[in-house]
């Protein structure tokens, strides 16, 4: 890499919504102390000046495709520059970010990029990361040495842009998944666009922990703010678990694999949720509660207002930190440790939401978990209801990639319906007893009509409440 880099960047800008935005980054780029070649991609005829080059047209019928285009683009001059940027239009990268890229890089194999994570600002100055949502998280045992500085991967590979010097460019080229049709997969299309040299191209995204604000850009809309995000906050105490894992001081442990395999990941457990008040409201105050594959907190610390005895099994050892940091019981992230470590004890009510339908072995840990239930126990599950007729019409009718769903070594989900359920919990010596629903707003206006007949056809999701047989 010279040190004065050659910089062609690309920027897809649909319509008109956001041309403001979008001028603000070509702005940023024009002032930078390297020759940077400008080029906006767009569905409609567009003037930003005679300096910024304006590439109209879809790469396919699909109106989402436009992002795809800067493919040719970049292939067509891989020898005229020695930096790519693809961005969106509302992702500010500036050039401190562009330095620390090139410096990191110096350090990593071949097949490891320097990715990045995107952040929102509220109107009272608080920064989220929007980057970190649903089941998106750090992977606990990722973090390594890299020339000095430690990166880690965060299971998110979508950071709204992304940078290839050349000889990366060359290789995601070779690599046959670079210049493709526009598509979608565990990413719809628009994400894809920004995220296939992570996933296609034969190389690791990975994220420098120890300067992360450099590999931070601002999402300029901000539209996200109270709506997804983790607060920065937290991000840095998931940053701390994960320098403690690398000092020894933290193992890297992960309870069950959380993410299906599914188009956009459907299913997967998510890390970030509100506190479920129908599973609050199961428990009574004083009752000692073990809620096996925690988040970051949120239904424990309502528990715990509740005035129960709470313990919680996280999802993995990262995530520990945060229940930690709330004054959570937290036990290993490991099933057999867990156990090890919560012998001779017994819990009145036993949480599981949304995790019997991704473990690999859910009769053993089912049956693990009857052995820590006190006399007059229970166990509270939540799951998805794969029997719903929507999801059958999706299986069989349509074809969107669903046809796996189910099947577990295709899909990483179980047949998660009541009917599953029920003899799964027979097998590990459970009885199940009551059966709650939970519905989207049309289909559960439908079912109360019905007089809730239709439910197991009707409803998105199931509580299924169970006690030792």
């Amino acid at each position: 890499m010279t040190p004065t880099p050659r910089v062609l960047v690309a920027i897809a800008n649909y319509g008109a919504g956001n041309r403001d935005h979008a001028q603000r980054l070509l702005d940023a780029y024009a002032v930078m102390p390297f020759p940077v070649r400008r080029v906006v991609l767009s569905n409609i005829p567009k003037d930003f000046g005679p300096d910024v080059e304006v590439l109209v047209g879809l790469p396919s019928q699909n109106p989402w495709s436009l992002p795809f285009a800067h493919r040719p683009l970049f292939a067509q001059r891989r020898d005229d520059f020695d930096l790519f940027i693809y961005s969106e239009d509302d992702t500010l990268i500036t050039e401190s970010n562009i330095r620390a890229y090139l410096d990191v890089t110096r350090a990593l194999p071949e097949d490891e990029i320097a990715g990045f994570l995107r952040t929102e600002t509220a109107p009272d100055g608080r920064v989220f990361y929007s980057t970190a949502h649903s089941f998106f998280h750090w992977r606990p045992g990722s973090v390594r040495d890299r020339g000095g500085t430690r990166v880690a991967e965060f299971t998110n590979d979508h950071g709204a842009a992304y940078m290839l010097t050349r000889e990366q460019l060359a290789r995601a080229i070779d690599s046959g998944g670079f210049l493709v049709e526009p598509h979608e997969g565990r990413y719809d299309m628009l994400v894809s666009a920004a995220t296939d040299p992570y996933t296609r191209c034969g190389m690791r995204r990975v994220l420098p922990i120890d300067r992360l604000g450099d590999f931070t850009l601002p999402h300029l809309t901000n539209k996200y703010v109270g709506r997804m995000g983790l607060d920065s906050a937290r991000m840095d105490r998931l940053v701390e678990a994960l320098r403690q894992t690398h000092a020894g001081r933290r193992p890297a442990r992960e309870l069950l694999p959380t993410e299906t395999r599914l188009p956009g990941a459907r299913w997967s457990r998510h890390y970030y949720e509100p506190a479920d008040d129908r599973l609050v409201q199961a428990v009574e105050p004083g009752q000692a509660v073990l809620s096996y594959g925690a988040g970051w907190g949120e239904l424990e610390s309502a528990l715990v207002e509740r005035e129960a005895r709470v313990t919680a099994t996280p999802l993995d050892s990262a995530v520990s930190i945060l229940l930690e940091d709330r004054g959570i019981e937290v036990t290993p992230a490991d099933h057999g440790e867990a156990l090890a470590a919560l012998a001779g004890r017994s819990f009145d009510v036993i949480l599981a939401p949304d995790v019997v339908h991704l473990a690999p072995d859910p009769s053993r840990r089912l049956r693990d978990l009857r052995g820590l239930t006190a006399d007059g126990g229970r166990l509270i599950l939540r799951a998805p209801n794969l029997g719903s007729a929507s999801v059958l019409r999706q299986r069989w009718i349509t074809r969107n990639g669903m046809a796996g769903a189910g099947d577990y070594e295709r899909s990483g989900v179980h047949p998660s319906t009541r009917a599953w359920l029920t003899r799964t919990l027979r097998q590990s010596g459970w009885r199940a007893q009551r059966c709650g629903w939970a519905y989207g707003e049309r289909a559960g206006a439908w079912s109360r009509r019905l007089g809730g007949a239709m439910a197991p056809l009707l409803a998105s999701g199931l509580y299924l409440e169970a006690a030792p047989a």
